[in-house]
């Protein structure tokens, strides 16, 4: 019976079919031809949408408009229609409006439910067939639909499913991203270190350079002392025992104990105490020092190495290639500056270009931050100073939102000046465009 109502409504000649009632008052008939409408439920015409299509479209189109069917062959769609198991839901009532009001009312409920989230991010870039993969399976796990788009300018995540599920997908999508953006960290710093220093073996009669994962698994592990490190040659397993000591870090720092970043605070009987002190208040008498902190950082001090060595090499002999200046940092900045270095995306008043400013006096300094101490029964502002060194090697007159400094000599490009001053006679500020041409050796706080 069901058979014949389907043929009959699929011809083209049928167009004025709106509706067909099948009345059975018979249980056991009525309990049977229920399993067989169940049964053909997934052959329903092709021109026909069940519920949970229609609500899904309508809720896509309000949250994305008409752009769902735009470049169709410029995106990449994760569509999860094969992975969702819709809601069947059979409406009987008493009269036609009764049913389309019930239907009306439960679609509204649906979409009540339902959410959209969109993310824009460059790191979205980077996602990958692995990234793809874990999409595919977070779709499924959450019943959400997930679409991935390349713009010309711009990537774009779309989920829509339930409200809940939104939010749970859109949290793990940024967790992807910040494994990205991880990732991509360490093949820089892999590409850095590979520019500066390059590890090799000996295979046959001749020195062969490791990959960059490898070169720089090396380094880090000769930078951190490690008395041994794990690699592969030619997919077999070495084990490299170190010898020897780094001659490279200093002979007045402190046990790192294999750690990779150390504070240590001066003793204010020791000589470095006093030497730090004297070069911070030559000009600058009237603070009060509470504390001088040393900065420990292996890997921030090896790059600086790196960095002074090349261009050391680069200038003329007899330059003056490396300074102790002073840098005033932020509160917020602090500790970011001590773990990761220094950062020219912080300044804020690049009067002589966007790089990180250093001043030769302790005194001297752009901003003005502070916290509440008490001392001697008064309310000093304590204030923070780091003591760095700085390569500043050859340099010239800066000006105004430079983001690189100038060309030396117009015949070599890629010649340029080192870093910029405020008055190349006599420079009492110097800005850099390399966050490793400096290092924070000492963290000072004073009022």
């Amino acid at each position: 019976m069901i058979q014949g109502v389907a043929e009959f409504a699929n011809q083209e000649q049928v167009i004025f079919l709106s509706v067909v009632r099948i009345v059975i008052s018979n249980p056991q008939t009525f309990d049977d031809f229920r399993k067989s409408m169940q049964k053909r439920e997934g052959t329903r015409l092709t021109e026909s949408e069940s519920i949970f299509t229609k609500t899904k479209n309508r809720l896509t189109s309000f949250i994305f408009g008409n752009k769902i069917k735009e470049n169709k062959r410029k995106r990449e769609l994760i569509i999860l229609a094969d992975l969702i198991e819709p809601a069947i839901i059979h409406i009987c009532g008493e009269s036609e409006q009764e049913v389309k009001n019930a239907e009306s009312w439960l679609k509204e409920l649906a979409l009540n439910q339902l959410d959209g989230q969109v993310i824009t991010n460059d790191l979205l870039y980077g996602f990958g067939k692995r990234e793809h993969e874990e999409l595919r399976c977070l779709q499924k796990q959450l019943q959400v639909k997930i679409e991935f788009e390349y713009k010309q300018s711009v990537v774009e995540i779309r989920v829509c499913g339930l409200k809940r599920n939104v939010s749970s997908a859109g949290f793990k999508i940024h967790q992807m991203m910040e494994d990205v953006r991880k990732e991509q960290e360490r093949i820089n710093d892999e590409e850095l270190i590979s520019h500066m220093v390059q590890w090799q073996f000996k295979d046959g009669n001749q020195f062969m350079p490791f990959d960059n994962a490898t070169n720089f698994k090396l380094e880090n592990a000769f930078i951190m002392k490690e008395n041994s490190v794990v690699i592969e040659i030619h997919s077999k397993t070495r084990v490299l025992l170190a010898e020897g000591e780094d001659k490279n870090i200093p002979n007045h720092w402190e046990d790192m104990n294999g750690l990779q970043f150390k504070e240590v605070e001066l003793s204010r009987s020791s000589q470095e105490y006093v030497d730090v002190t004297t070069s911070f208040l030559k000009t600058s008498a009237h603070y009060t020092i509470v504390k001088i902190k040393r900065i420990q950082n292996l890997s921030l001090w090896k790059k600086y190495l790196l960095e002074k060595k090349t261009i050391s090499e680069k200038n003329a002999l007899g330059n003056k290639n490396e300074r102790i200046l002073f840098h005033k940092p932020t509160r917020q900045s602090v500790e970011m500056i001590s773990t990761r270095g220094f950062d020219r995306n912080f300044t804020e008043l690049p009067v002589y270009g966007k790089g990180s400013y250093f001043c030769t006096e302790g005194a001297s300094s752009i901003h003005d931050t502070y916290s509440s101490i008490k001392a001697n029964r008064a309310i000093h502002r304590l204030k923070y100073m780091f003591r760095a060194r700085v390569i500043t090697g050859e340099f010239c007159q800066g000006v105004n939102n430079m983001i690189v400094p100038p060309v030396k000599n117009t015949s070599y490009p890629t010649d340029l000046y080192d870093s910029v001053v405020d008055n190349p006679l006599v420079p009492s500020l110097f800005v850099i465009f390399k966050d490793i041409q400096a290092y924070p050796e000492y963290f000072i706080e004073y009022y």
